[in-house]
């Protein structure tokens, strides 16, 4: 794995995604101060340390490695990470701002945050796809995990200077990230209510990269079904809150109706 590039695409993406959050933040009207600070620096922490542990776990809890990049980071524990550490970081810095305010500007910083730090994992070579013919695939140079992967799968010769033509899966998870990022933009125009924006991103950028996973190179000794199974899962539940919500919200405007004309 090319550490330096890996981590330094990360960085960059949270700063990106950190940008986008003032950005949002100010067009709500609202004021940055230390304690909106606070609250990024540390939802932003507890998502990275979610996208690390899930790693760990899924090397077989190898806890010693934690001080290293072995294994790398993994989105759905990076995403639960998040989620958690808002709610709770929330309650401590920012207890007097709705929730659901929060929750949306957040969403769309971290669409474009992702998709910065999906390019550490073009440049290490890692969550790269199965072999295809396509014109836009890629080819990853000796050392890499695709490479590697390819010559223990006896494709190409322990000399080659590249692995096969794969699909270029971490463009597809930018791409994906980039234009769920875009459709919340256009959608928070005229957003029913705070906490759709985080839902809907939640749904479409995990069901995305469900779909996507089907298309990822296995690799003999890390299991990668899980990683699927996990973003059914969060979009599943995304799908699930906002199905409750519009269903709540019919049910309230029918009530009010009723209330009114009985009046």
């Amino acid at each position: 794995m090319t550490n330096a590039a890996y981590i330094g695409f990360i960085v960059a993406g949270i700063g990106v995604g950190a940008t986008i959050f003032v950005i949002g933040w100010r067009a709500e009207g609202r004021r940055i101060d230390a304690r909106v600070a606070a609250l990024m620096v540390a939802a932003t922490a507890s998502g990275v340390i979610g996208a690390r542990l899930y790693a760990l776990v899924e090397q077989g809890s190898r806890w010693a490695l934690a001080a290293t990049l072995e294994g790398g980071f993994r989105l759905p524990g990076g995403v639960v990470g998040l989620l958690v550490g808002f709610v709770i970081c929330r309650r401590v810095f920012l207890a007097d701002v709705p929730a659901g305010v929060i929750g949306d500007v957040g969403a769309i910083a971290t669409q474009f945050g992702l998709a910065v730090a999906r390019l550490g994992c073009l440049a290490a070579g890692c969550c790269f796809g199965t072999r295809c013919d396509l014109p836009w695939a890629i080819r990853f140079p000796r050392g890499t995990q695709a490479a590697t992967v390819h010559v223990a799968l006896g494709l190409i010769n322990p000399g080659a200077a590249a692995s096969l033509p794969v699909h270029p899966l971490q463009l597809y998870f930018l791409l994906l990230h980039c234009t769920v990022g875009l459709v919340l933009v256009r959608w928070a125009r005229r957003k029913a209510y705070d906490g759709q924006l985080l839902l809907l991103g939640l749904l479409l950028s995990q069901g995305g990269k469900a779909l996507l996973e089907t298309v990822r190179q296995p690799i003999a000794g890390v299991p990668t079904a899980h990683l699927q199974i996990a973003s059914a899962v969060l979009a599943v539940a995304a799908g699930m809150a906002l199905a409750f919500r519009e269903v709540w919200s019919a049910a309230a405007c029918r009530r009010s109706g009723v209330g009114g004309t009985v009046g």
